[in-house]
């Protein structure tokens, strides 16, 4: 008797490979037991198991199974999908019930502090409509498509007759439209904790802010830059161990009313898996990418804003439970760049007001924030820390009237594969191209390293 041969009983007759590896003591007999089993193994066929787990006499199973899996602060729509990404949708209607039901008290028991939903019920209800959703916007053979309005007009009342807030529930549809929750093996990042649209600041070639409009995903290794939500490779990665929250503001009357600030230590690795540049922009990168370094400091800037302000909590709420946060009560009314390279992705400089608190919180992809309450956690994190080089540098912070030295638009560094892929994730480049930075006192311009390297200038 060995367990691989219950798992392809399981595949082929789930009931059957259970009762064999019951029977053979290779696994226990509880439901906790079998739901560990289950959701531990990788062999286990996720339509098979989407059949099992829907069947009405595996309630207790299907509830050991839920409880699994880490929903706790984790947006709605990014919960959906990481429940669906663990098995297949059964066909049967009435089973699909019971997994819904299933996910959406798990999600409400996860969430009850910042918790939108009355009731499960209405999680439950909202659930299925995203689904529904799903399959109007991306089935080729639907021909009208649900619109926004439509969506919201479908929703109303939902919450013990009252209505769901408007800005998560445009959210929501934009988050379905613009990024498949797909049924498949072929999903991108599918365990990651936030996937969404942001504006990052650039400088256009006569030093003026633009913003533009790009697809971000981000999870415990690093956070990923695309230009598209439907890109399959990212166009840079920022390892979230080089990156700091020092600013998050609202205001109303500004272009970008929810705005924030992420410092990034630029020692250590940014990583750029797009086709090679022309000639062309090499060789504008080539005399524009001159360094001013101060005390061997290497700091970037990058400025994001979130399209509505239910996102932008949306993503301070994520990005405090990962990366280091050193928020400033009293942030700069304005930032300027110093750079003389065109399209710029990374400020040079940022001068901070007068401060009167600081507070500091670390914490580290290492922190206690598992993307489960399984062992697919700890595949997870071997693989992020043997993947990466942490720094030993630290970063100087902002003082009154102080320029905080950087890179003006070349992110260089030692190569460090940020992109290999850990257990559960899609497979991603595993020799990214980077940047080298030159020697201190060295020139750009003399040390030949940018002729075919990709300049974050050049980015999209």
């Amino acid at each position: 008797a060995n367990p691989g041969k219950g798992i392809s009983m399981f595949n082929r007759s789930p009931d059957k490979g259970i009762e064999y590896l019951v029977i053979n003591k290779l696994i226990g007999s509880t439901p906790e037991k079998i739901a560990i089993f289950l959701f531990e193994s990788p062999g286990v066929n996720k339509n098979a198991l989407g059949e099992y787990l829907g069947e009405k006499h595996n309630s207790e199973i299907l509830e050991a199974f839920v409880h699994k899996i880490n929903f706790e602060g984790l947006d709605f729509n990014i919960a959906l999908r990481r429940f669906l990404f663990f098995f297949r949708l059964p066909g049967e209607s009435q089973k699909i019930d019971r997994i819904m039901e299933a996910f959406a008290k798990r999600y409400c028991l996860s969430n009850q502090k910042d918790s939108v939903f009355a009731n499960p019920d209405v999680a439950f209800v909202l659930a299925f409509s995203l689904i529904m959703l799903n399959t109007d916007a991306h089935n080729p053979s639907i021909k009208s498509k649900m619109t926004k309005t439509q969506f919201l007009a479908n929703t109303r009342g939902l919450n013990n007759d009252q209505d769901l807030p408007k800005e998560f529930l445009e959210d929501l549809y934009t988050s379905i439209v613009d990024d498949e929750i797909k049924m498949k093996d072929d999903s991108i990042l599918p365990l990651a904790i936030k996937r969404d649209w942001l504006y990052i600041e650039k400088k256009n070639r006569l030093l003026r802010s633009v913003w533009k409009r790009r697809w971000f995903i981000f999870d415990s290794r690093a956070l990923y830059y695309y230009k598209f939500s439907t890109d399959t490779t990212p166009r840079y990665s920022f390892p979230v161990e080089d990156l700091t929250l020092i600013r998050a503001e609202e205001n109303p009357k500004s272009q970008k009313k929810y705005v924030f600030l992420l410092e990034i230590i630029l020692s250590s690795t940014i990583t750029s898996p797009s086709p090679p540049p022309s000639s062309a922009s090499a060789s504008h990168m080539s005399k524009s990418a001159s360094l001013e370094l101060e005390k061997g400091q290497n700091i970037g800037y990058l400025h994001f804003a979130a399209t509505s302000g239910w996102a932008f909590h949306s993503w301070l709420r994520c990005l405090k439970s990962i990366v280091k946060t050193r928020l400033h009560n009293s942030p700069p009314s304005s930032h300027k760049s110093s750079s003389s390279s065109s399209n710029s992705l990374l400020s040079t400089s940022w001068t901070s007001t007068p401060s009167t608190t600081t507070t500091t919180t670390t914490s580290t992809s290492s922190s206690p924030n598992p993307l489960m309450t399984s062992n697919h956690n700890s595949n997870h994190n071997s693989n992020h820390n043997s993947n990466h080089n942490n720094t030993t540098s630290t970063p100087p912070s902002p003082s009154s009237g102080t320029p905080v030295p950087a890179l003006n638009s070349c992110a260089t560094f030692p190569q460090v594969n940020v992109l290999s892929s850990p257990s559960g994730y899609s497979s991603l480049p595993t020799s990214p191209r980077v940047c080298t930075s030159p020697s201190p006192g060295e020139s750009v311009l003399n040390s030949g390293s940018m002729t075919n390297s990709p300049s974050l200038s050049s980015v999209p």
